[in-house]
């Protein structure tokens, strides 16, 4: 059974969540673009849910959480950032890891390059670029899925095939969320990442402290593996791992594997993680 739903007043209006509560370490979820919180449903209930503080957000614009009032300020990194601190705060978490997929991944850097308490980042479908458009063709393949990442306005085709190249062939579980979401969001978000307007991602990763975790599917349709490749991971604690039989969203593709490979990771006396 799903945790209800909260709601708190953050920088960027009137956010929603859910918090599985509990004693364990929290672990706060960041969806993808025009996703909502609802993709991370099922892990709640796998062993995920039962190891963590599973706590999963809507961004704005996205699922149940309000639009922007300004779009331009709070669908942008930092802006996204900002809410997750909120979160943080109206929650009391004195520390706490982060999963972000796809944009959430982008926006768990930014979070935790701002010196957040965050003692562990895994990041699926995210690659870490540097600014500026060189910097973002190294790090994702020229695609129509890409295309479709920017487009503000969806049909209902756009959105089944937005979801296949996502989630994978067929699914269409989430059409709801892509027709809710903002198109700003598609519109905004990426100019702010390829300007440069939050922290350099790419220098991030390579020099920072924090436990970091690569892990993307072998067949993921938006990041190109040769960028992940060069990376040169900063802690020492810090992995990638690429799952075969699996496309952009490996927590939904395989998410047996997913949880295992999470929870070792988090857990610094586990160590199968990196046969995976």
């Amino acid at each position: 059974m799903l945790p209800r739903v909260s709601e708190f007043e953050s920088r960027h209006g009137v956010l929603r969540f859910r918090d599985s509560g509990g004693d364990g370490c929290a672990l706060v979820l960041l969806h993808g673009s025009s996703y909502s919180m609802s993709v991370f449903s099922h892990l709640f209930a796998n062993e995920l849910g039962r190891s963590f503080r599973l706590i999963a957000l809507d961004l704005p614009g996205h699922g149940l959480s309000e639009d922007a009032l300004d779009p331009m300020a709070s669908y942008s990194v930092t802006g996204f950032a900002d809410c997750v601190e909120d979160l943080s705060t109206h929650l009391g978490l004195t520390s706490y890891s982060v999963f972000g997929w796809s944009l959430g991944g982008h926006v768990a850097i930014e979070v935790a390059a701002r010196g957040a308490p965050v003692n562990g980042l895994v990041l699926s479908g995210t690659p870490p670029v540097s600014p500026g458009m060189f910097g973002a063709l190294s790090g994702f393949k020229l695609s129509s899925g890409l295309t479709l990442a920017s487009k503000r306005h969806f049909a209902l085709r756009d959105a089944g095939k937005f979801e296949s190249i996502c989630i994978g062939q067929g699914s269409r579980r989430y059409v709801g969320d892509l027709m809710r979401a903002d198109g700003r969001v598609r519109q905004n978000f990426a100019k702010t990442l390829m300007r440069g307007e939050c922290h350099e991602q790419k220098r991030f990763v390579e020099t920072t402290s924090v436990p970091v975790c690569l892990l993307n599917g072998a067949h993921d349709p938006f990041v190109r593996s040769s960028h992940l490749d060069r990376l040169k991971l900063g802690s020492p604690a810090a992995t990638h791992i690429v799952v075969e039989n699996a496309g952009h969203a490996v927590f939904h593709e395989q998410p047996a594997i997913f949880t295992r490979i999470v929870c070792d990771f988090l857990n610094p006396k586990a160590k199968s993680f990196q046969a995976a």
